[in-house]
């Protein structure tokens, strides 16, 4: 005899039962679609910190949708070359804003003091080398230099003991 459930159709018309799990229309039943809309809005939150014009990029892409060829179009980049660059851009940036230590500064920086609190905005989130985040802030590379070598260090510290944690409560 047959598993499949057997009994009255729905009032809307009789339905083929092809044995197949039908999880209906709407978005939120298909994981894969949830997963990527996640995803989208993880990488629009985290690019408010970025420059006006990255932050705008990942939102025209990821918050309306619109395709990288379609912003290059609004921006009135219409050659195929200046629309791998837009692309190389957007992935990028996408790479930039998803790295754990991007993360890490963004939830650690506001306990930090004011000069490593701005090198880091600078450095890690909005990707400006060491030389123009130096110019822009007004101090010397040297001190760039010592504040992003603190700063890795301190990733590496809560790296390190994440991975202890995790490896004690797997033990336990």
């Amino acid at each position: 005899m047959d598993d499949r459930q057997s009994g009255p159709l729905p009032a809307s018309g009789p339905r083929r039962d092809t044995g197949h799990l039908h999880l209906g229309h709407s978005p939120a039943a298909d994981l894969r679609l949830r997963r990527r809309r996640d995803a989208a809005e993880t990488i629009v939150a985290r690019a408010s910190v970025l420059a006006k014009e990255d932050r705008g990029l990942l939102e025209a892409v990821y918050d309306k949708g619109h395709t990288v060829q379609e912003v290059a179009r609004l921006l009135g980049q219409t050659d195929p070359s200046q629309v791998r660059q837009l692309r190389k851009r957007v992935r990028k940036l996408v790479t930039r804003v998803g790295e754990p230590r991007f993360v890490f500064v963004l939830t650690s920086r506001h306990a930090w003091p004011s000069t490593r609190k701005r090198v880091a905005e600078r450095c890690v989130l909005r990707g400006d080398s060491m030389r123009a985040a130096a110019a822009e802030l007004g101090i010397s590379l040297h001190s760039v230099r010592q504040q992003c070598l603190r700063i890795d260090a301190m990733f590496e510290s809560a790296t390190d003991r994440a991975l202890a944690e995790r490896r004690n409560r797997s033990i336990a």
